[in-house]
């Protein structure tokens, strides 16, 4: 440990830097306010369990990602609601959230087409935050 702070220092938290990512943390929080989740009519169209851990979701939930979010990563062009592939013309970003029995939940990034997104029924439900 003595070798760290002679190293680096005495690390003493900085308060601007405290505030400032408190007020950018609860930028985003609010950026996710409001947002309600649908839910798919339909298995999903991209492999929620690939591992065979949680076995088949009980319910699986899409909401759109703020504009905060659309750079986040997506691991498929696939829309998860039809199965197609999307292009950067005609696609949303979401997340989907797959629930299952066990309690077990997680949110997982997507893009699904504007259209198909429409057709998942509405909830009143607020979506979650990804972290």
């Amino acid at each position: 440990m003595k070798i760290l702070k002679k190293l680096f220092g005495q690390q003493q938290p900085n308060q601007h830097r405290l505030e400032a990512e408190e007020g950018e943390r609860e930028r985003i929080y609010a950026s996710y306010r409001g947002i309600k989740r649908r839910l798919l009519k339909t298995p999903s169209h991209i492999p929620l369990d690939p591992n065979g851990h949680f076995g088949q979701p009980t319910r699986v939930a899409i909401a759109l990602d703020p504009e905060s979010a659309k750079d986040f990563y997506r691991g498929s062009t696939f829309c998860p609601v039809c199965g197609k592939p999307t292009d950067a013309e005609n696609r949303v970003a979401a997340s989907l959230e797959p629930e299952f029995a066990n309690g077990f939940s997680y949110l997982i990034g997507v893009w699904a087409h504007p259209d198909c997104f429409a057709r998942c029924e509405g909830t009143d439900e607020q979506r979650g935050i990804p972290w």
